[in-house]
């Protein structure tokens, strides 16, 4: 009674009263615990709701769709959709709040049995004359201090495993292979070559090898197609230079350092890419060219160069014209053909010494698109460039050609050594061109 307040505590009621406060709160965190698993098992489900939502509720704002759903009066089933996906998610949240609100329940009557129990037994040492009347005042408080103290702490831990359930997505996206932290290696001054040594990737989600003993070498400043029919895994090749996704097996260099070693951060400065994807977002011009990296002269001069200067001249904001009317009403929707040459000038104000062309005028006719890589040839002239397509007419001029097919590298050469050879490349390029209807000189 005149130690510390457990030693106060067992010195007249043992430790069986001390065992019967834990195992009320260990009892109470249990309980505490079966809705937090729940939330946890369901977290999957709940984020691929919450995604759906979103995705509607981004489609119903976005002007762009409108023409689309008018015309094949897609509006009952957006309405049908949108109503399923958020009435399931809202009986799966209810669900979840029904758990919470039974464990509370019960951790609440659990509270209210033990303190009752508690009183009614230091009660009864007060009649069997075993405690003192001032005595049971002053355990009465220490015992309800100490339960108090563990419930706290037991709490503590229920509240960091609940928060811990919705911050899984973060840690999910955080251990994303395109996430990694690469090594702590400067990258070099200048890109001498880039190798790939028998690579193999293949997703997560796949069975069979996406690319397979990959060996190739790309020397500074040379012109490289990548070929082959969709699906060939042409993308997935320079996804993997780029160090957007690793190699399952082998490893891919520069100036024959593994580029896992190299600073995450740094290595991407590396490149510029326009791909066939052109996400432009409701930000104004300069930012979309610039980004943190604001230079109102370079980005004039990359529109220059891209095309676009004489169509931004004609906004009375300039630069600061905003894309889409999200942030401003007067923001402006560039056409197909634009938001090709916006990308191209966000690659040309980046100034990286590789380029990356994944198929970005697949929109265009054949024609066209031999003009555009021309162009692009012009605008690169002192860069390393990789040019990904399926038209095989269109990348004669460079000074290599990968075929891609089925994941392997079947056939590599420039244009007139894959004719000579006479296989498949020579094959494509032959029914490609009569299919298109190219004229000769234009193929050839």
């Amino acid at each position: 009674m005149r130690g510390g307040s457990l030693g106060l505590l067992t010195s007249f009621v043992k430790w069986e009263l001390v065992i019967f406060i834990i195992c009320a709160e260990v009892v109470s965190f249990v309980c505490m615990q079966v809705p937090v698993a729940c939330e946890r098992e369901k977290q999957p489900l709940s984020n691929s709701l919450e995604s759906q939502v979103r995705t509607f509720n981004e489609i119903a704002r976005n002007p762009s769709y409108g023409k689309d759903i008018r015309i094949f009066q897609a509006w009952e089933f957006f309405h049908q959709h949108y109503k399923r996906t958020g009435d399931e998610r809202r009986r799966l949240t209810e669900m979840i709040q029904a758990k919470y609100l039974r464990s509370n329940l019960i951790c609440t009557m659990i509270a209210v049995g033990k303190d009752f129990l508690l009183f009614f037994y230091l009660i009864f040492l007060v009649g069997k004359n075993k405690l003192a009347l001032e005595d049971f005042v002053l355990l009465m408080g220490l015992a309800s201090g100490f339960s108090s103290n563990l419930l706290q702490i037991f709490q503590s831990f229920s509240t960091f495993a609940r928060d811990s359930v919705h911050i899984m997505s973060l840690n999910e996206f955080l251990e994303r292979e395109d996430m990694q932290d690469g090594g702590d290696k400067s990258i070099p001054d200048e890109i001498r070559q880039i190798a790939f040594e028998h690579v193999y990737f293949k997703y997560k989600t796949e069975d069979d090898y996406v690319l397979k003993d990959i060996n190739l070498i790309i020397s500074a400043h040379e012109k490289v197609a990548i070929v082959g029919l969709n699906g060939a895994g042409k993308t997935t090749l320079v996804l993997l230079m780029m160090g957007l996704l690793r190699p399952s097996k082998g490893r891919i260099t520069i100036n024959h350092t593994d580029i896992s070693q190299f600073d995450r951060a740094s290595y991407l400065q590396l490149f510029s890419a326009v791909f066939q994807e052109l996400n432009v977002t409701a930000f104004t011009i300069g930012e979309q060219i610039a980004g943190g990296r604001w230079n109102p002269d370079l980005v004039w001069q990359a529109l220059e160069k891209s095309g676009l200067k004489q169509r931004m001249e004609k906004e009375p904001k300039g630069l600061d014209t905003c894309i889409h009317t999200v942030f401003d009403e007067q923001g402006i929707e560039l056409s197909g053909g634009e938001r090709q040459k916006l990308a191209t000038a966000r690659a040309l104000y980046k100034d990286s010494p590789v380029i990356v062309l994944d198929e970005p005028t697949s929109a265009m006719d054949p024609l066209s698109e031999w003009k555009m890589f021309q162009k692009y040839d012009e605008l690169f002239p002192e860069k390393t460039v990789l040019y990904v397509t399926h038209r095989l007419s269109s990348v004669k001029f460079c000074q290599k050609i990968i075929l891609l097919e089925n994941g392997e590298m079947k056939e590599y050469g420039t244009h007139e050594e894959l004719l000579r050879l006479d296989g498949t490349y020579a094959a494509l390029f032959r029914l490609q061109k009569e299919s298109y209807g190219l004229e000769s000189e234009e193929a050839e």
